[in-house]
């Protein structure tokens, strides 16, 4: 989460070196050419990483709870 974070920090500085014309546009396509590509990557990847995250704790503590019903019998 906090690289993300980091990202989008970096798109903001991009953009602003865009829009005050600090380095030239050739400079800057080649500096910051696959950022949005990657900023979005990475959402998409950590979307997925807490999805399946969560998914794995849930069917644990279904299996857990599956087991504590079945000591009680």
């Amino acid at each position: 989460q906090q690289y993300i974070a980091d990202l989008d920090k970096l798109q903001t500085y991009a953009e602003e070196l865009r829009i005050d014309k600090i380095i030239n546009p050739k400079s800057h396509e080649a500096i910051f050419s696959n950022l949005d590509n990657l900023v979005d990557f990475q959402r998409r990847f950590l979307m997925q990483m807490e999805q399946k995250f969560t998914k794995a704790v849930m069917n644990d503590l279904k299996e857990s709870y599956q087991a504590g019903i079945a000591e009680l019998f």
